[in-house]
């Protein structure tokens, strides 16, 4: 999946994303608080919305979206909607503004909706009544998409498959790393299924240790790169029992070892930014063809020492959509300027911009950086409204 061109509203919270186009590499770059984060909610949202609307995605009132993207080459789809707004009574807004709750419990419902293949409309809601292919439907719930509704169908599956594809970097879930939580027969588990799993990151190096040795050996050679004090890294392979039954489940520790350190250093002790820069790597190497990956502040997640081999991979999996936010000098001096789209806000109104698009912006690498830093739209990239 590849996304072309995105605008979102929020009307409850009042955020609005200007219509905004995407290319292969996306770097979102901008003072903090001018936006970028809400981009990358924009995407998460939109994929919630496909996955169904239920009570724990209650901050899906009052939005309203368009959206273009390709599942392959020749197959464009264009989707919007919008949601139901409620009374201001009926809700409350977290603290930072972002999600919003019903005091009732109620479903948000989606009161209008349009499904483009190419240039054919093939689903429509309006005033409750939808059409597939230009047939009239019966009466369907106005909590659940389009796409969830016919997503059995030929030309919807696609969409679905797609936005399965859209993955949020799990280097900002910590908790998720540490932990092993296979439970499942993994001797005829392919490649192409340990991509699509969600799991932490022992288990998908565990996986690879057992199924895909050469793929983990690549993963070490990178991460021995970057941190050249490593001689090795292995994976233990352990079995639980359970009580209750005859079964057994393998569960997986990661280790490893540092030059002139006698003792194998376990997961429990692998320093955080160590254990950030490996899961980096991971999701990069497993994300399947046509994924989107989401980071966001990439400098929360790697020290200076690894952001060269980390954008090296970026550029060597071009099959991926990478839309990643960062304020880090260094980083933005990394990544080439066709990359970078400069993020303003006016109020609520956040706007993304190409940086080709600024004449102030030309030279070197090194000159286009020191050029960007001291553009107004960058240094002073929130107006009030």
């Amino acid at each position: 999946m590849r996304i072309e061109k995105l605008y979102y509203r929020n009307h409850v919270t009042g955020w609005e994303l200007a219509p905004m186009e995407f290319g292969s590499v996306n770097l979102l770059v901008g003072v903090s608080g001018v936006g970028k984060t809400k981009i990358l909610e924009a995407i998460r949202s939109l994929k919630e919305i496909v996955l169904g609307i239920d009570g724990e995605k209650q901050f899906l009132y009052g939005v309203e979206w368009y959206i273009t993207f390709y599942t392959a080459p020749d197959c464009k789809y264009r989707w919007s909607g919008k949601s139901n707004i409620i009374n201001n009574n009926e809700y409350t807004i977290d603290e930072l503004g972002d999600k919003i709750y019903t005091n009732r419990g109620i479903l948000p419902q989606l009161e209008v909706e349009e499904v483009y293949f190419n240039d054919d409309c093939i689903a429509h809601r309006k005033n409750g009544i939808i059409e597939f292919e230009s047939k009239v439907m019966p009466k369907l719930s106005p909590s659940e998409s389009l796409i969830d509704i016919f997503q059995a169908e030929d030309k919807i599956n696609p969409i679905i498959k797609g936005l399965r594809l859209v993955v949020i970097s799990q280097t900002q879930n910590p908790e998720r790393w540490t932990n092993s939580s296979i439970f499942y027969e993994i001797n005829d588990l392919p490649l192409s299924n340990i991509e699509k799993l969600n799991h932490t990151l022992v288990d998908r190096l565990g996986l690879l240790w057992i199924k895909e040795r050469d793929m983990f050996d690549r993963i070490k050679s990178n991460f021995i790169e970057i941190f050249p004090q490593v001689e090795d890294l292995r994976i233990l392979t352990h079995v639980s029992r359970c009580e209750s039954s005859s079964t057994s489940r393998p569960f997986f520790s990661l280790e490893l070892r540092e030059l002139g350190v006698d003792r194998w250093i376990s997961q429990w002790d692998i320093s955080m930014g160590m254990l950030k820069t490996l899961t980096h790597i991971v999701e990069i190497y497993l994300l399947a063809e046509g994924s989107i990956l989401l980071i966001d502040e990439f400098e929360n997640s790697l020290g200076v020492n690894c952001i060269d081999v980390v954008t090296e991979l970026l550029n060597d999996r071009k099959d991926i959509q990478f839309i990643i936010t960062s304020h880090h000098p260094y980083i933005i001096n990394k990544i080439p300027m066709q990359y970078w789209k400069i993020i303003t806000r006016k109020g609520s109104l956040v706007t993304a911009t190409n940086a080709s698009d600024y004449e102030e912006l030309s030279g070197s690498r090194h000159k286009v950086f020191t050029q960007l830093i001291n553009l107004p739209d960058y240094t002073e990239g929130i107006q009030v409204g």
